[in-house]
């Protein structure tokens, strides 16, 4: 390992226990690199499925042509997880705003905007949702870094976070458009999005919403089309499995 590698690699777990990582699990912390980008993340577990379909093996905006990112534009990563996607949106747009509901997980969002010196992401640490307050957010299970869920208990762990509605963080963020939204968040995009008003979702010219019907009671891929559909935008579905896949939705 070569001394700048080693000294990144100690300043990444510095950084992330010092934003909030336990010490234990922050020393654990691996590096790789990708599209010029320096990404810390938690070795045998998740986080290496989500580097692999990220950056130049990006699925997302490969998988919604119909958003073309240009350099006024303003993004909204709803679960963000370890800031890939936010990462890759950093040198194209204008800003992002990346919000991360596990607190693990966040301090490795901060680390890796950290590592790379990027300053046009905004990171939170927050659960959107129906309510402003705080809400439960269970984790996935052990050796998962993804699947946290507000909607789904996997295993009887959990963490308080802070909870917000899309329309209280629009205007405590002070956000007027939302040029393209990623809606990444195992069940929550339920009540944000059913709980959002007209004016609020107004905001939003295109969205990509991946939603888990089998993570919320009741949840029907319909009543997010029927919402949207009802509130400007046409929808369509892709990458359909059992109960899950993508919405995309544009401002008709």
């Amino acid at each position: 390992m070569s001394e700048d590698v080693l000294h990144n690699l100690q300043s990444a777990q510095q950084f992330a226990e010092m934003a909030g990582m336990e010490k234990a699990k922050a020393r654990t912390l691996n590096l790789t690199s990708a599209m010029g980008f320096t990404v810390a993340y938690r070795p045998a577990s998740s986080d290496e499925a989500v580097i692999a379909h990220s950056f130049e093996h990006d699925i997302f905006l490969r998988g919604v042509p119909e958003y073309q990112p240009q350099s006024t534009h303003t993004v909204l990563d709803v679960g963000a997880h370890l800031g890939d996607f936010s990462l890759l949106l950093s040198r194209s747009v204008q800003r992002v705003y990346a919000v991360e509901a596990r607190q693990e997980t966040f301090a490795l969002l901060k680390t890796n905007l950290f590592l790379n010196g990027v300053t046009n992401v905004i990171a939170d640490h927050a659960a959107l949702g129906d309510k402003n307050g705080y809400t439960q957010l269970y984790l996935a299970t052990e050796g998962e870094s993804w699947g946290d869920s507000t909607t789904f208990n996997f295993s009887g762990s959990a963490e308080y976070v802070s909870s917000l509605t899309l329309e209280r963080y629009l205007f405590e963020r002070n956000i007027p458009e939302v040029n393209f939204a990623k809606f990444n968040c195992e069940g929550a995009e339920f009540p944000i999005l059913l709980s959002a008003d007209k004016q609020t979702l107004s905001k939003f010219e295109t969205m990509l919403v991946l939603y888990h019907c089998d993570l919320v009671s009741g949840g029907k891929e319909r009543m997010l089309h029927e919402k949207l559909g009802q509130c400007g935008f046409t929808t369509s579905t892709r990458h359909q499995t059992e109960g899950r896949g993508w919405i995309i939705a544009t401002r008709s």
